[in-house]
């Protein structure tokens, strides 16, 4: 957060606010700590410490819809999750039609990396 000017710290500020998700936040900014934490994990003199409270559900129709919010938001991860995939893939068909050589597994990147660092090592040999 130290390189961000106002209007971007304010966007990631409201974009973190607005996330259904867990976040590791590590920064100096109290203000910016205070906007986004409900819980922090303070690190002093070599000690760990424990602030804050973790959102709960109070009763049984609070726990209802703290789970109905849990899962909508499984669904929509996985619904972005899925549209980002496609969009990888469709990247990786345009590469493929302009030449480039774009590996299937996505796993495989570091060898297709060396490959074509270093084509005469023997190291960089597809196995």
């Amino acid at each position: 957060t130290n390189y961000l000017d106002r209007p971007a710290l304010a966007a990631l500020t409201a974009g973190l606010q607005s996330f259904g998700g867990g976040v590791l936040v590590i920064s100096h900014s109290c203000s910016f700590l205070d906007d986004v934490c409900t819980e922090r994990w303070v690190m002093e003199n070599g000690h760990c410490s424990r602030m804050g409270t973790i959102a709960t559900a109070t009763s049984n129709e609070d726990e209802a819809t703290l789970a109905a919010k849990v899962a909508a938001a499984a669904v929509a991860q996985s619904q972005k999750d899925s549209k980002e995939k496609k969009k990888q893939q469709r990247k990786k068909e345009l590469r493929r039609k302009n030449g480039e050589v774009v590996s299937d597994d996505s796993d495989s990147w570091y060898e297709v990396l060396l490959t074509h660092a270093n084509p005469k090592s023997k190291s960089s040999k597809k196995r």
